[in-house]
């Protein structure tokens, strides 16, 4: 969590290796990184409670796989029917 502070600090104050133009795009992009890294510790403590209950490897990341699936169509539901039809068929 600390090297992405780091890493915000840097972009903040014009030190990161390209320049940048500030926008709504950016600040959803750096409020993305961070609570992808928060749901990657969250998701790293549940899998290590399953795993102390009993559930192998394979059983935790089958059922991590459906709820990734699940998430990913909650989030895009209104998007996935137009592009089907515009990119399939």
């Amino acid at each position: 969590m600390l090297t992405t502070f780091l890493l915000i600090y840097a972009v903040f104050t014009g030190q990161s290796a390209t320049a940048i133009q500030w926008d709504v795009n950016v600040l959803l992009g750096i409020f993305a990184s961070v609570a992808c890294g928060l749901g990657a510790v969250l998701c790293t403590i549940y899998s290590k409670q399953l795993s102390n209950e009993g559930w192998t490897s394979s059983m935790i990341l089958s059922k991590r796989f459906y709820g990734i699936i699940l998430l990913s169509f909650f989030f895009t539901y209104d998007l996935i029917f137009d592009y089907a039809l515009e990119n399939i068929g």
